[in-house]
């Protein structure tokens, strides 16, 4: 993608810029256990420990690692100002340019979302890479810096979580209404599934309870209302 934009600016006098984010985490995340980052994923455990009751946060690894995290607004934001400010080749780094360890990042999810939590560290599972930071001097330069730290990011990312929770599965009215008092936009039961995706599942599928494409490439979301009616 970098070099693709390079090609394309100089053969077509095109002013396309090639962004390096570091790690992102907000609103609209994937908190899916088996799949998320390390953020995410901390911040649904602490989440699920204090619904349980459960006065442990059991986090992975020996918590030494340091890793860097920007808000996904600031990365909106930096987009918009690249385009107006920036021109060169090459691409440019877009993160806060500071880190810390995962310790440091459980004890501020734990202190957000569960203080009462005490964090458990399994050195059975890995680590990985050491140090992750990027290098945001270039950006610096240009005039941009982040606004949103670290702690303020994660207090407004699990309000976020709180009222939606990524599409997991909650109790009739779990979910907190809308302003104008509704709950979702056909019920009030927050329940997805993903389909395989099929063009024409709507036409040649039953009309009742459709079954659907047992394979695919895509999956689709549904959503789901605790009111349904055969046609």
């Amino acid at each position: 993608g970098i070099k693709l934009c390079e090609s394309y600016n100089r053969q077509y006098a095109r002013s396309y810029v090639a962004l390096m984010p570091t790690n992102l985490y907000g609103p609209n995340d994937n908190y899916d256990l088996a799949t998320s980052h390390v953020l995410p994923a901390l911040l649904r455990k602490a989440h699920e420990a204090k619904q349980r009751g459960d006065g442990n946060l059991v986090v992975w690894g020996s918590g030494t690692p340091r890793r860097e995290f920007l808000y996904v607004d600031d990365l909106a934001d930096a987009c918009v100002f690249l385009m107006d400010h920036y021109e060169e080749s090459g691409h440019i780094n877009v993160g806060t340019g500071i880190d810390l360890t995962i310790a440091e990042l459980a004890e501020t999810i734990r202190d957000v979302v569960f203080p009462e939590a005490e964090l458990v560290f399994d050195a059975s599972k890995p680590d990985g890479i050491a140090r992750k930071v990027l290098d945001v001097s270039k950006l610096h330069a240009l005039g941009w810096k982040h606004q949103i730290d670290l702690r303020p990011g994660i207090e407004r990312t699990y309000a976020w979580f709180g009222d939606n929770t990524d599409k997991m599965i909650m109790p009739v009215k779990g979910k907190k209404p809308n302003a104008l008092g509704l709950y979702d936009m056909s019920g009030n039961v927050w329940e997805w599934v993903a389909d395989w995706y099929q063009a024409d599942a709507y036409t040649s599928g039953d009309v009742a309870n459709p079954s659907g494409p047992v394979s695919g490439t895509l999956r689709v979301l549904r959503g789901g209302s605790w009111v349904t009616h055969d046609v």
